[in-house]
């Protein structure tokens, strides 16, 4: 993931780094969009059945938001990998995926203010200002991952930097505003740094578990001798921890027999577990959901046996 002085790159031991992207991104929508005050659970956005650019009506306000910034992020990076640079068209087409379908959604909600505003200044200086906004949210902390795979400093966007900053929101907004408001460069730059650094640490542990947890799979179902769908479904739990049947007769293409048969291989060697959810099940990986859903800074051991291998 890092380069090109890092001891190695997050998500080279597995056959397809894709896996680790989408709970990456989801993980870093749920979380943008918290300190933003729209809050959807971490367990529900993880098993929302969406493909990004899909429909989104019948959702709440909230859950379009926080797949808004599925949207917004993925054009990014497609943009970003294909070669192109970050400039304020991309900027301005991001803001737009943001906002799409919400209240915020109108052409001003595109533009890109050219001086810093504020309220209640007696002496018309922002020092003296009782309110500055702050600086972009959401689009200035997508710009952070776009900015690093720009740079070559990620190859995948398996970085989630707004965990750390929601744990610490109120430290977040008094340093965004002294930027604003006096200039204060160098304290949010040490702070800003604190939270790479954390976050890179934190990521390298969740990807080293999960990669843990895929081998453990593998070796689980050949005991049993299961394979097939069975396997196929069990690899794609370490990218969608939560699933339903027919989210995997659409991922697979199969009957409904056949989905079913190979849930219940999962959930009989407890790799699954079932939950009643309206007119069926929700299926979720115990082990693999504990690893997304550890807080930031967490102890995360790599090695550990899986719940069902405990016994659990």
């Amino acid at each position: 993931m890092f380069a090109p002085d890092a001891p190695g790159e997050l998500g080279e031991d597995l056959p397809n780094p894709d896996m680790l992207r989408r709970p990456t991104m989801r993980r870093e929508a749920q979380s943008t969009s918290a300190l933003e005050g729209t809050f959807e659970p971490l367990e529900t956005v993880l098993a929302q059945d969406y493909e990004v650019g899909e429909d989104k009506s019948g959702l709440s306000e909230f859950m379009r938001e926080v797949l808004n910034y599925l949207d917004a992020a993925e054009c990014g990076i497609g943009q970003i990998q294909s070669g192109h640079p970050i400039s304020l068209p991309l900027v301005r087409e991001l803001q737009k995926l943001l906002v799409k379908g919400t209240k915020s959604d109108n052409p001003q909600a595109w533009d890109i203010r050219s001086t810093q505003v504020f309220i209640g200044s007696p002496t018309r200086r922002i020092e003296d200002a009782r309110f500055a906004p702050m600086p972009p949210g959401r689009i200035g902390r997508l710009l952070v991952l776009l900015q690093m795979m720009s740079r070559g400093l990620l190859s995948q966007p398996l970085l989630s930097v707004s965990p750390w900053f929601e744990r610490r929101r109120p430290e977040y907004q008094d340093r965004l505003l002294g930027v604003s408001t006096k200039g204060d460069w160098d304290d949010w730059i040490l702070f800003f740094c604190q939270d790479i650094e954390e976050s890179c640490e934190d990521a390298l542990l969740r990807v080293k578990r999960l990669v843990n947890v895929r081998q453990r799979y593998r070796s689980l179902l050949d005991e049993h001798r299961y394979s097939g769908l069975s396997v196929q479904t069990a690899m794609y739990l370490i990218g969608q921890p939560a699933v339903t049947a027919s989210m995997l007769r659409r991922r697979f293409g199969k009957s409904p027999s056949a989905v079913q048969h190979a849930l219940s291989h999962l959930v009989s060697v407890g790799i699954l577990r079932a939950y009643p959810a309206g007119r069926g099940n929700l299926y979720i990986a115990p082990d693999i959901h504990k690893v997304l859903a550890a807080p930031l800074g967490a102890a995360i051991d790599v090695s550990v046996p899986l719940m069902c291998e405990r016994g659990e």
